[in-house]
């Protein structure tokens, strides 16, 4: 996390740095999608014999702002690019 609010930070204080900014994010967020995605807690907290509602919220936030992180970052790419 500390990488992404530096990149953050610096694409904010320097705009040539802002195409940068969003590869690294854009990146960063597809693995911890496929991170939160692929791990056991995912598998056990949503099946329905060991089902924890408040993991579940969790484990599912684990799972859908990455990939807003993702989805958004390549709207921006293709603009940037297009």
């Amino acid at each position: 996390m500390a990488v992404q609010a530096f990149v953050t930070v610096r694409a904010r204080r320097r705009p040539d740095a802002v195409r940068t900014a969003i590869r690294v994010l854009t990146a960063f967020g597809a693995v911890e999608f496929c991170g939160a995605v692929g791990e056991p807690v995912t598998f056990q907290v949503l099946r329905p014999s060991t089902f924890d509602p408040l993991l579940a919220v969790v484990q599912i936030g684990m799972i859908a702002l990455p990939l807003a992180a993702v989805v958004y970052g390549g709207r921006a790419w293709r603009e940037e690019s297009g």
